[in-house]
């Protein structure tokens, strides 16, 4: 199976980065075992224009007006492929073997501008299946990328496999969640491993402190599933697109076939949709608004089975869930 990994880190302060630190329960000799991977050089608005192309291995990644990036390339029959998302800014490329499977991955990563709990980057992902078709996988948090690689990339278990620490903040807790990519996506690692159990919660103070915890009574820290899986047995229909303008971060409501309202959380613009057919296969993030909803409102318009994958613990008012995949098939 080859597996590309292209990952987008948007700008960011990293001030941040180094506070988030003060509350990650990992050892200095867990944070050593770092996922070794090579850097290939600036890719980024401040060094090019609209319209430059480059190509990493077989992947070619152009920049285009309004902030979006766009990647394309050809399966192993030779049909093309396309995903569209949010441009990031000081971006830098990088290769690996992050799944162990004998192929050289892709990286892409740079910061973002969020201030205060804001997540200080945005890593996006290809993962590319037995046909050679790209597996999207967008997901939020307070990276730290520099030209020596990227700090949350390791290998804790050391099975030559990428592992990504992600963290977020809930209920009075910081939430250190882990990712692993496995078999052509990145998977939510839940209990023990590599001597830990996950998720693991710090609790927030006014000093430094990274104790694991089991948190308290009356306190609920509900953890994200950002992992690229499907959620849901059998096939489901996307009835209604509710959409909203995301960039003002309104949020888009979806209406499934068995009853749900689920929200396209916004703010972040993770949230991926997938059109895959005989002839190709597109993909966009909600950073990518146009694309995204021409490619919602054509599986509403022509029924197209999905399976839906991924959750946040925000949620819109009035909504029953989130969703962070939209996987349609069109046969």
């Amino acid at each position: 199976m080859r597996f590309v990994l292209i990952a987008l880190l948007l700008p960011g302060v990293m001030h941040l980065c180094g506070f988030v630190l003060e509350y990650l329960p990992l050892r200095a000799e867990e944070l050593a075992r770092r996922f070794r991977i090579k850097s290939g050089g600036e890719f980024h608005y401040g060094v090019l224009q609209v319209g430059a192309t480059r190509r990493v291995g077989s992947v070619s990644v152009r920049l285009l007006e309004d902030g979006i990036v766009r990647f394309s390339g050809k399966d192993s029959e030779d049909l093309p492929w396309t995903f569209e998302t949010a441009a990031g800014q000081e971006g830098r490329l990088f290769t690996g073997d992050l799944d162990a499977d004998g192929h050289q991955d892709v990286i892409y990563a740079s910061r973002t501008g969020g201030n205060g709990w804001a997540p200080s980057s945005d890593m996006v992902t290809l993962l590319f299946d037995e046909k050679g078709r790209p597996v999207p996988w967008n997901v939020d948090g307070y990276f730290e990328s520099s030209a020596a690689g990227i700090m949350d990339l390791l290998d804790l278990n050391r099975d030559g496999k990428a592992e990504l620490v992600r963290q977020t903040f809930d209920d009075g807790y910081w939430i250190t969640s882990l990712y692993e990519a496995r078999n052509g996506r990145w998977l939510l690692v839940g209990g023990e491993h590599a001597g830990r159990k996950y998720p693991m919660y710090t609790r927030f103070t006014h000093r430094a402190n990274r104790i694991a915890v089991t948190p308290t009574a009356g306190r609920h820290p509900v953890e994200d599933d950002l992992s690229n899986t499907p959620a849901t047995e059998g096939p489901l229909y996307l009835r209604r697109l509710n959409w909203a303008d995301v960039r003002i971060s309104a949020q888009p409501v979806l209406e499934f076939s068995d009853g749900r309202r689920c929200v396209a959380v916004s703010w972040y613009g993770t949230m991926t949709t997938v059109v895959d057919e005989p002839g190709q296969r597109v993909s966009a993030t909600l950073g990518s608004p146009v694309r995204a909803r021409q490619l919602l409102e054509r599986i509403v318009k022509q029924k197209l089975p999905v399976w839906v994958g991924g959750r946040r613990h925000q949620r819109a008012q009035g909504a029953q869930c989130s969703v962070e995949t939209v996987w349609a098939t069109a046969i």
